[in-house]
């Protein structure tokens, strides 16, 4: 049986998922609509890539630094809130704003997905891995497939607008199920140069949480420099 935070992750990821794919499928035709330009479209679809070859590096700091479900939180909010900005646009002149928007919410996945893979190990035991790992596909391919489905059905009956206010509310629930999951406490390790005293210093701390150290131990081994 999987971790019962882990499937809250995994719901998480779903919703989150599928409430992006609504969306763009919506942006894709409503940029030609407005435009009639397949180039306008590959801009879009070019600008979402940058972020994350810009900020996904910075994401894996990021997680050693920060509580990961205050950031998986923190960016859905944000993202949340981005595509309400969506609302706006009614014309080829808006057209900017499309563009802008989608870069942002491409910072957010691209800071929010690494946060939520790191994550899996904290919450599935080691023999668990393998099935997870399965359920993971399942769930891209679900989302690729039934969310732009869904999508396109969605903006043919109600129009882009309602693609974009269920993507909002996608980013909000999937942030509330985030916020319900309890992560376990980590164990961090420092380690010294070679050549004076190594200290392991093993603290449970909240970076997975959010919570204070409740536990430290230090243990000093003396290393020959060089080695």
């Amino acid at each position: 049986m999987v971790d019962r935070q882990y499937r809250k992750l995994f719901a998480a990821g779903i919703i989150n998922g599928m409430g992006d794919r609504f969306c763009q499928i919506a942006l894709l035709a409503l940029i030609y609509r407005l435009t009639g330009s397949g180039f306008s479209v590959g801009i879009m679809l070019g600008l979402r890539v940058i972020p994350f070859l810009v900020l996904s590096p910075v994401a894996g700091v990021l997680i050693t630094r920060i509580s990961r479900r205050m950031l998986m939180m923190t960016t859905d909010l944000f993202r949340g809130l981005a595509a309400l900005a969506f609302l706006s646009v009614h014309s080829p002149e808006d057209i900017w704003i499309i563009y802008g928007v989608s870069t942002l919410l491409a910072c957010g996945e691209a800071l929010y997905a690494p946060a939520r893979k790191s994550s899996i190990p904290l919450l599935v035991h080691p023999s668990e891995l393998l099935k997870v790992n399965s359920l993971e596909q399942v769930m891209s391919g679900l989302v690729l497939v039934v969310g732009a489905a869904a999508g396109g059905i969605i903006s043919a009956l109600f129009g882009p607008q309602a693609a974009f206010i269920l993507n909002a509310a996608s980013f909000f629930a999937a942030g509330l199920i985030v916020r319900n999951i309890a992560f376990p406490p980590v164990m961090k390790e420092k380690i010294s140069r070679a050549g004076d005293p190594i200290v392991f210093t093993g603290s449970i701390v909240g970076h997975a949480d959010g919570v204070e150290p409740r536990y430290h131990r230090t243990v000093y081994v003396w290393s020959r420099g060089g080695d």
